[in-house]
């Protein structure tokens, strides 16, 4: 989360209630409160020079409901399909947001979206969690009938799904995590509408997704590259210690395989802000293994 001060009842689940639910009103964005950006220096050194990246993941067009992102270069089998997942109040109203629903688009081959957060009332960070882009790994979606553009979201949290979507094997081809870009669309924003905190996330197949989060936080500056190693993505990330992703011995139920690739824009307690950014250059990082071709 953006600050220390989140606790476990941020893991996301659509089943918490609250007797006491204030209206949304009264926490929606006032942008110049909002962290500043972190500056471009202390950023660099995310960069490893040393890590060999395969060609970025090809982002198709945006049609409604889903982009298909898929590897035609390299060897990953990432053959998959990106969507946006976002806080619903759990009032029983399906679709219900708690603000605006944000949108999603793609841009130049890069996966974008906007909206905005909300403060949380009320320490109520099951139900105002934020708002993710959710890349699924092996959720084939070129080519398949696309479902009604028009639909609202399940009330559920991981109810609007792109495609029936399986799991990936990231040890089969050699990959230890990703590097992106994101950049900021908004010049009229702060901080061109990059976000002042994002939150770097993958779910593991077996685990359950609204309370398994393994996650790394990371300050970005619009433009700049980024490498996330799976080592680096902990169990509930806003608390010290968590086991790493894929880490060994797997907890009981876990295959060893991923099922997506998300960046979540979270919500806290103290501050809200819009947000308006694309992730692009999205390129698998290999180890030291030399794969069978």
């Amino acid at each position: 989360m953006v600050t220390a001060s989140c606790s476990e009842e941020s893991a996301r689940s659509s089943s918490g209630t609250h007797a006491l639910r204030p209206d949304a009103a009264p926490f929606e964005p006032a942008d110049a409160a909002a962290p500043a950006c972190p500056s471009p220096d202390a950023i660099a050194s995310r960069v490893d020079p040393s890590l060999r990246r395969g060609p970025p993941l090809v982002v198709g067009g945006f049609d409604g409901f889903f982009a298909p992102v898929w590897d035609a270069e390299g060897d990953t089998g990432i053959d998959g399909a990106a969507v946006i997942i976002q806080s619903v109040l759990g009032n029983g109203n399906p679709g219900s947001q708690v603000t605006a629903p944000a949108t999603q688009s793609t841009q130049s081959g890069r996966l974008c979206m906007a909206g905005n957060t909300v403060i949380v009332p009320l320490m109520n960070l099951t139900e105002y969690w934020g708002v993710e882009m959710s890349l699924y790994l092996a959720s084939p979606s070129r080519g398949l009938a696309r479902p009604d553009a028009g639909m609202p979201p399940s009330p559920g949290v991981y109810g609007r799904l792109a495609a029936p979507y399986g799991p990936w094997d990231p040890a089969a081809h050699d990959v230890i995590g990703f590097s992106f870009v994101l950049e900021g669309n908004d010049p009229e924003l702060p901080c061109a509408g990059v976000p002042p905190t994002l939150r770097v996330e993958s779910a593991p197949d077996g685990s359950a997704l609204d309370r398994d989060i393994f996650c790394r936080a990371l300050p970005l500056v619009s433009g700049t590259a980024q490498d996330v190693l799976f080592s680096e993505l902990t169990r509930d990330c806003w608390e010290p210690g968590g086991e790493a992703l894929l880490a060994e011995p797997l907890p009981p139920g876990f295959t060893g395989q991923l099922l997506n690739l998300q960046w979540v824009v979270p919500a806290d307690e103290t501050s809200a802000y819009h947000f308006d950014f694309c992730i692009g250059e999205i390129r698998p990082i290999h180890g030291d293994r030399t794969l069978p071709r």
